[in-house]
């Protein structure tokens, strides 16, 4: 039997998840004369070889001078760091010295390590076998600065797998992470705005409690999170699963047109817009 995503199907709500999230990895644009794309992929067996499962990487990073290391700009260097952070941490399950250089043997190494995972502790003839999934890409056309979006599913024993979203901005002047209040003058007046947004995409009214309603929100108080992306004139943050509520419910997003808080904005995200 050949294993791919349909393992995933134990909970159905959590196909819908999976999918929006990679969607999200997907579809940001790319400065392809300043960056390379690739993928790593590993098969591993199961102890009796009956099952077999497709381990993949998609990954995207800033193009760097071979002989000094280092990308066109500052920025550049910076974001490739962040990118070497990000796939250490969801491939490995100890602390690793990340300061290595960005590079195809990189991305292998790391995808070959997690498949070492569980062909030395989970290599066993009845331990399910084993699922990751992994997509990261670049989005340069902000004015002042980079979007990194990142989406990344693992099965590795248990009722269910996982996945998560992450997404780091990064200024291009000074190579710095940036963070919501960068980026918004007023984080309270925000979360007014985005609870009216998430009730109504999740069939709420603004008189039901929250808590009531299963989710895990402080005080039954809507709040957004730090886990957001700039797209298409939308701000939109994604509540990963488990985060404010049961596994059932897979992960939420709330998309924030930019129209809505123009008076909240610190930054002009595009050249002669917003």
């Amino acid at each position: 039997m050949r294993i791919n995503l349909v393992i995933i199907t134990i909970i159905g709500t959590v196909l819908f998840a999976c999918s929006s999230a990679k969607e999200i990895a997907s579809t940001v644009n790319n400065s392809k004369e300043q960056t390379f794309s690739g993928s790593s992929q590993v098969e591993l067996y199961s102890n009796n070889d009956k099952d077999t499962s497709i381990m993949e990487m998609e990954y995207q990073y800033f193009k760097f001078d071979e002989t000094t290391g280092k990308a066109l700009l500052p920025y550049q260097d910076s974001m490739n760091q962040k990118i070497v952070d990000y796939f250490m941490g969801i491939t490995s399950f100890e602390s690793l010295d990340t300061n290595v250089r960005i590079s195809v043997k990189f991305f292998d190494n790391a995808l070959n390590r997690f498949a070492n995972y569980y062909r030395s502790d989970a290599y066993e003839a009845n331990d399910p076998i084993w699922y990751f999934e992994a997509s990261q890409s670049l989005n340069n056309e902000f004015n002042d600065f980079c979007q990194l979006t990142a989406w990344s599913w693992a099965y590795t024993g248990g009722a269910h797998g996982n996945g998560f979203s992450t997404f780091i901005q990064v200024d291009k002047k000074t190579g710095e992470e940036l963070k919501l209040a960068d980026f918004i003058s007023d984080r309270e007046q925000l979360d007014l705005i985005a609870d009216t947004i998430f009730r109504k995409g999740y069939e709420l009214t603004l008189e039901d409690d929250l808590s009531e309603k299963g989710y895990w929100f402080d005080k039954s108080k809507f709040r957004v999170n730090d886990t957001f992306y700039f797209e298409e004139n939308k701000l939109i943050f994604v509540f990963n699963t488990y985060e404010i509520a049961p596994y059932s419910f897979g992960s939420a997003v709330v998309e924030i047109p930019l129209d809505k808080i123009k008076h909240l904005l610190k930054r002009q995200l595009y050249k002669n817009k917003n």
